[in-house]
């Protein structure tokens, strides 16, 4: 939980682990802890199964009812040569 200290204030909304990141074959995918106290967001919308994951995409936690995104993390895929 110290750890994540280090993003601010935000960080009170996350539960240790929130969500789980995966990658096989250069599929990247992201599994949200069902016991987290709140949602895991993917682009602002609260998931809840395993999601693949797009360059672009933007994962946060809070509430997508009250439109609440701390922390949003844009997701970045390099793709290795």
């Amino acid at each position: 939980r110290g750890i994540l200290k280090r993003f601010g204030d935000g960080s009170q909304f996350l539960s240790d682990p929130q969500f789980t990141l995966d990658q096989n074959k250069g599929i990247w995918i992201v599994v949200p802890n069902p016991e987290s106290k709140h949602e895991t967001l993917l682009n602002g919308k609260a998931i809840t199964s395993v999601q693949t994951l797009k360059d672009g995409d933007v994962l946060g936690v809070g509430s997508e009812d009250k439109n609440v995104n701390k922390l949003p993390l844009k997701v970045r895929i390099k793709r290795l040569s």
